[in-house]
């Protein structure tokens, strides 16, 4: 029994130490990608395009940035993620192969500490998100009026060369395009003066088709966008989770059960 056990101990975690090389190469091509693609490949993920011989304007430039910076990001948690889970998953199947009892224990109690961070990640999560939502689904009034004021002040305040500033204006561009939406809960968020505390009367380029102010404004608010995005994710994203968190006490059951059973038997290498 000990023996059929240790097998697909050690299979499980070898089969989890080529998942976190995957993750790894994707990471890696995930950034070289980021670093050597061209203006247009980065437009391209944005559907947007410079055509040989026009002049690029410092929007576009900070769009392709933009695109850059979070391929660069996104490429950097990857390999992370894939770093510790090949690490984690070698210590199970050396411990278990080697029946050492002090790289299993180690095992285990990384694998706890790795599902207790996940529960408080999936808590926090969740209630972040009932705070910040209204009872229209709608963002609360204090997140919005904290969003638009902000960025408003991106957009046409006096002091909007701030990077902070520049980034939200950013943040703005890339959602209202890429989404074809405006403002957070509607287009008149930017035209309501107790949400972005001036008189105003205009509206972010992106907020129109092809950023053209002769085309009809993009009416729909960007939250409910990004909910929709979310909805249809949050199936495979809770699925994921719910098999990975098993999938972890499993290792844990296992690599505790293995532990004990060699230290009782005598069957353990001292390091």
């Amino acid at each position: 029994m000990q023996k059929l056990v240790r097998g697909l101990f050690i299979g499980f975690n070898i089969l989890f130490c080529i998942i976190g090389v995957i993750f790894i190469g994707v990471g890696s091509y995930v950034i070289h990608k980021g670093k050597t693609s061209n203006l247009n490949d980065l437009l391209g993920f944005l559907g947007e395009e410079v055509q040989d011989g026009s002049t690029v304007s410092p929007t576009t430039l900070t769009d392709a940035l933009a695109v850059e910076g979070a391929l660069l990001a996104v490429g950097g948690f990857l390999i992370t993620i894939g770093l510790a889970t090949f690490f984690i998953s070698t210590c199970g199947w050396l411990g278990a192969c080697k029946q050492n009892t002090c790289l299993l224990f180690a095992f285990s109690v990384v694998m706890i500490i790795v599902v207790f961070i996940e529960l408080v990640l999936g808590i926090v999560a969740a209630v972040t998100i009932h705070k910040i939502n209204g009872p229209t689904g709608d963002l609360t009034y204090e997140v919005t009026q904290s969003l638009m004021s902000s960025g408003y002040q991106a957009y046409w305040g006096s002091e909007n060369d701030t990077q902070e500033l520049e980034g939200l204006k950013n943040a703005f561009d890339i959602a209202q395009k890429t989404g074809e939406c405006c403002g957070i809960n509607s287009y008149e968020d930017w035209t309501n003066k107790t949400l972005v505390g001036e008189d105003n009367t205009k509206y972010p380029n992106s907020c129109f088709p092809d950023e053209d102010q002769n085309n009809k404004i993009n009416e729909e608010g960007c939250w409910k966008t990004v909910k929709q995005f979310l909805g249809r994710m949050s199936g495979a994203m809770a699925g994921t989770a719910i098999t990975f968190c098993i999938l972890e006490i499993f290792g844990i059951v296992i690599s505790c059960y293995l532990a004990c059973t060699m230290k009782r038997s005598g069957q353990y290498e001292q390091h």
